[in-house]
């Protein structure tokens, strides 16, 4: 299976803020090719968006049929990826046809986000303090699946 999901990728808006609205990258991506190209070679391919300032693109990545998932990342200074803020970003990209990854979300924040986006295409990262909370969070969270 090919498949990119390190932020660190090709499809990292921090290492490639260049993405057109023709829905390529000006340079980095291996020979010159489409984001779309990219994309289709993966069994899997996820874009990691990064900070408010990516999210203009957010409809050019939309279009990109082979693009199966995206990983939203609010930048410094905003909240995490649980907050409320967020559900309708979440929504969107649910509603194009992909998957989400939501990052930085708190215990706490866990059931009202998959109240309000719903589990399926949704991955969440979270911790707790101990194996305990994490198995009382899952057995909470059981009835959204």
């Amino acid at each position: 299976m090919r498949a990119i999901y390190k932020p660190t990728s090709a499809y990292d808006s921090d290492q490639d803020r260049k993405l057109n609205k023709a829905g390529t990258v000006e340079r980095g991506l291996a020979g010159g090719a489409t984001l779309a190209e990219q994309c289709a070679w993966l069994d899997y391919a996820l874009f990691h968006l990064d900070g408010t300032q990516a999210l203009p693109q957010l409809p050019n990545l939309l279009a990109i049929e082979s693009l199966r998932a995206i990983e939203w990342t609010p930048q410094a200074g905003l909240p995490g990826g649980g907050s409320p803020e967020w559900y309708g970003l979440y929504r969107r990209i649910k509603d194009a046809g992909k998957s989400v990854q939501a990052i930085d979300v708190r215990p706490e924040e866990v059931e009202p986000l998959l109240a309000a986006v719903g589990g399926d295409g949704l991955f969440i990262l979270t911790q707790t303090e101990t194996e305990a909370e994490a198995r009382a969070l899952l057995r909470r969270v059981e009835r959204h699946a």
